[in-house]
């Protein structure tokens, strides 16, 4: 008999589990003290960085 994953067994709680990702890594980037851009700038730099 092979082992089933929980939502294999109970498919309900698969958006539960996928809303539980989303929010967790959005509060686990809140806490690592860096800064992050709200939006992407549209003007790219005239040079690259290498």
């Amino acid at each position: 008999m092979t082992r089933k994953r929980v939502t294999e067994r109970f498919p309900w709680l698969l958006p539960i589990r996928q809303a539980q990702r989303k929010i967790f890594f959005y509060v686990g980037m809140r806490l690592d003290k860096n800064t992050y851009a709200q939006t992407q700038k549209k003007a790219h730099l005239s040079h690259q960085c290498h």
